[in-house]
């Protein structure tokens, strides 16, 4: 027989991360979140929540939007991470009303309350909603659309969306990890016809990368260049090196700091 619980793993992409994040600023735009076709109640919220140069931060609240596609459209942007949905250029009552047909639910994460303090796994914190006591269930009913689909995996699946806004602001994920490279071959985009060059190795300062990335982390210039997946990293006590999965195809510029693309990990707990 097969279990009607299930999990599904949301990771965000966020910008602009050497920056705090303030009240009202959009932590992340739409994510697309792919589940069986049907409706299910997300029952549970999980969280790995990184720390700010390598050591725990305090989490700060979060607000959620969830979302469906409408006759086959995806939700439209909130505008840009990091930047207030007041702004004028990232939310306007325009956006705001052509959003609304699809906002499907909304839910507050009294981040304080989740927090295990016996949990603290000294550079990140792991948050739980079994936590805290008046937030034990996330009790909202997923669906997407019963006449269109924009899943990846088939017919099957339904994909929904979901958005976080910062609700008190203070989100640091600052790395202190800069790059420390004075060849300008290493600091050019590879030629992406090089195939010569299967990786790409990052050489690095600051804070130990061990104490901030883990393997398999996407990671990101702090001007929002995408420079790839870490594959391993090593460091020798004052300078390490960050080894790519693949060659970079982006441009990088020396003591630019190096962070991670999704610092928060969603771990939701869904029954059907």
């Amino acid at each position: 027989m097969k279990s009607k619980f299930s999990t599904v793993t949301v990771k965000p992409n966020l910008a602009a991360l050497t920056t705090a994040f303030t009240a009202t600023d959009l932590l992340f735009d739409w994510t697309p979140i792919e589940v069986p076709r049907g409706g299910c109640s997300l029952e549970t919220v999980q969280m790995h929540y990184a720390g700010t140069n390598g050591v725990a931060q305090t989490p700060k609240d979060i607000e959620l939007l969830f979302a469906k596609s409408v006759n086959g459209v995806a939700p439209p942007s909130l505008g840009t991470s990091n930047k207030k949905l007041s702004d004028g250029d990232t939310l306007t009552a325009k956006i705001a009303q052509a959003a609304r047909p699809h906002i499907i639910a909304y839910k507050f994460l009294d981040v304080s309350a989740m927090v295990d303090t016996g949990v603290d796994l000294v550079a990140y914190n792991v948050l739980g909603s079994f936590s805290g006591k008046p937030n034990v269930k996330m009790n909202i009913t997923l669906e997407g659309s019963q006449t269109d689909y924009l899943s990846t995996q088939g017919p099957g699946y339904q994909t929904v969306w979901m958005a976080g806004i910062s609700n008190e602001g203070g989100e640091d994920f600052g790395t202190g990890v800069t790059l420390n490279e004075t060849n300008a071959n290493a600091l050019a985009a590879f030629d992406a016809s090089d195939d010569t060059k299967s990786t790409a190795t990052l050489v690095v300062d600051g804070t130990d990368v061990r104490n901030v990335f883990a393997i398999g982390d996407e990671v990101i210039m702090q001007d929002g260049a995408i420079v790839g997946v870490i594959q391993s990293m090593t460091h020798d006590g004052t300078d390490g090196t960050i080894v790519l999965e693949a060659k970079h195809t982006a441009a990088i510029a020396n003591n630019d700091e190096i962070c991670n693309r999704q610092p928060i990990t969603f771990i939701f707990g869904v029954e059907y």
